[in-house]
């Protein structure tokens, strides 16, 4: 999935201006250092000593020392109260100290004597973002461009406030101005991608960041562009973008990483594997490029050479757990399960992937009926109150389900929700498990726990959004639900069967059937292909519903599911006839 971008810093760096040092006169003296009798309204004046207790203070701000800047500043201001200059110094330094209503007083101040002054209406619209004051923010932004309309920092400005607050249409509108006024804007470019790129549109994501990167070839923003083309399965581009990078840099191990990424996504593993051979040679942590590659050579099925490269690796760090467990998967997908289980004996609980390795010598220890081991295994695991993990729990409880042990699975439920009260996976877990034991009323309440814990965990959302629309129930909500976990993950192929579901059950035929034929693409699962079925079924075109009912019987095993769709598929016929 594509990275998301952050908006809030681009705020931050364009809502602050520098302070104004008082300019020569051509005298030798400042225009600030020469002394007055009064100012305005008739007020006291010395900027001689506004002056010096400015220059004080920019000397401690210069070492750090905000207390005696701030104590300096204010001094300034009293020795010459109608100092602009001043003024605007103490602004930003207020801003930069989060004193936000001594700032804006001043500001209040400077735009009483030029109520059109760029300058702090800009600190003033900054000021407003930093306090979450959208609305307020965006009128003072939109007033300096009645002023300057072609002021393109504004533009920036105004398109990151919106962006930064989920307001994508407004600053789309925004930055597309920018460009507009200013076709060789690199900045605007860069961000219009970025924004693009978040509303998922790609193409004009991907035309931005080619006018950007022809603007200025930055590889950062490559490797942005590099995510949308293997995103879309452009892979020669993306490689391009690589070598590019790679020409100029080739110590770059987050480009070489992207390449290798690519490569596998090819399946030109091959050409990955020599690529990250040449990583070792500008790679901070070879030890991590390695496990990486033997990582793949199991990926790929090629165990005697994952076990070869990981033995070479043993040699050199004999108790690395790391490298026992990653023998053990291969030897465990090899099919030599006491061979894995013997190297699993030496990954400890210190080691990172103790956790794994407890639950892989589980699944062999199960996968051969072993059950009792097992549940030994898990046993012993979760009595050590150091090395026990949450994961520990759910899978003892599974094992009791396995063998219809489902009262001792409670308990386990039972003694672990106490212990991890906050650990939204463990809760997932126990929904799940009483589903599959068929307390669903009591799995719906653990699903919604999850969501008190983990407001956007996609799989809650999906399951309580999924469980609703299958009872009819609270549709606009469950249609709420399920679109915010397709956000969150939209190559999932079962949550898009779910937002199909809710949007046949709402009445939305032709939605439904687009989102459902989406989900099988990403997967061909029997129940997404029964919707389908269900869903041209109701609307009258029998021939599709038939096909797509034959096509969930050619992947189903069990008969009474087989049995169900003959059943859909002669009333079909029988209705056609």
């Amino acid at each position: 999935m594509l990275r998301k971008l952050c908006w809030s810093a681009l705020l931050l760096s364009l809502s602050v201006s520098c302070v104004a040092v008082p300019q020569s006169d051509g005298t030798g003296q400042t225009g600030a250092a020469r002394t007055t009798e009064a100012g305005a309204g008739g007020a006291s004046v010395d900027t001689g000593c506004a002056y010096f207790y400015f220059l004080w203070g920019r000397a401690a701000e210069v070492d750090h020392r905000y207390a005696d800047a701030l104590t300096a500043y204010e001094k300034a201001l009293a020795c010459d109260p109608g100092a602009e200059y001043l003024m605007r110094g103490l602004v930003v330094f207020y801003m930069r100290m989060n004193r936000n209503d001594d700032a804006n007083r001043l500001i209040g101040r400077l735009l009483a004597l030029n109520p059109r002054d760029v300058e702090i209406l800009t600190l003033k619209a900054g000021l407003y973002a930093s306090e979450g004051r959208v609305d307020e923010a965006a009128a003072v932004y939109n007033a300096i461009l009645a002023l300057t309309p072609r002021d393109g920092n504004t533009l920036l400005r105004l398109g990151s406030l919106y962006a930064g607050n989920n307001r994508f249409k407004e600053a789309r509108k925004v930055l597309e101005r920018l460009v507009g006024l200013d076709d060789r804007s690199f900045v605007g470019y860069q961000y219009l991608a970025k924004l693009y790129r978040q509303l998922g549109e790609y193409d004009k994501a991907m035309a931005a960041y080619d006018k950007a990167l022809a603007l200025n070839w930055l590889p950062a923003l490559a490797l942005e562009a590099v995510d949308i083309l293997e995103y879309r399965k452009q892979y020669a581009k993306a490689i391009s973008f690589c070598h590019r990078i790679l020409e100029n840099e080739p110590d770059d191990e987050q480009a070489r990483q992207r390449l290798v990424q690519l490569l596998l996504g090819m399946g030109e593993v091959a050409q990955a594997l020599d690529e990250l051979r040449e990583l070792r040679r500008y790679a901070a942590n070879v030890f991590d490029v390695d496990l990486t590659i033997g990582r793949i050579l199991i990926e790929q099925e090629q165990y005697d050479q994952a076990i070869s490269h990981f033995s070479e690796m043993l040699a050199v760090d004999p108790d690395s757990g790391n490298i026992h467990y990653l023998l053990a998967l291969a030897y465990g997908a090899k099919g030599e399960s006491g061979e894995a289980i013997r190297f699993l004996q030496h990954v400890t609980p210190s080691d990172t992937a103790y956790e794994d390795a407890v639950l892989l010598q589980v699944e062999l220890l199960v996968k051969e009926e072993r059950l009792a081991e097992a549940e030994t295994a898990l046993v012993a695991a979760i009595a050590d109150p150091v090395a026990r993990r949450p994961r520990f729990y759910g899978a003892l409880a599974a094992l009791y389900r396995r063998q219809a042990r489902n009262e001792e699975g409670r308990k386990v439920f039972a003694e672990a929700l106490p212990l991890y009260p906050q650990d939204a996976m463990l809760h997932h877990e126990y929904a799940l498990f009483l589903d599959r034991i068929g307390s669903f009323d009591e799995a719906l309440a653990a699903m919604q726990k999850v969501l008190a814990i983990d407001p956007h965990n996609p799989y809650a959302l999906n399951y309580i959004g999924y469980t609703w629309a299958d009872r009819g129930e609270n549709l606009a909500k469950a249609r709420k639900y399920i679109e915010e976990a397709v956000a969150l993950r939209p190559d999932d192929g079962f949550i898009r069967d779910s937002l199909g579901w809710v949007y046949f059950k709402l009445g939305e035929s032709k939605r439904a059937v687009a989102e459902l034929t989406r989900a099988l693409e990403l997967v061909a699962d029997p129940v997404i292909f029964e919707h389908l079925g269900d869903v041209h079924a109701k609307a009258g075109r029998a021939a599709e519903a038939i096909k797509a009912y034959e096509q969930a019987l050619a992947l189903l095993e069990k008969d009474e599911e087989q049995q169900r769709l003959h059943g859909k598929i002669k009333a079909l016929r029988g209705g056609s006839r």
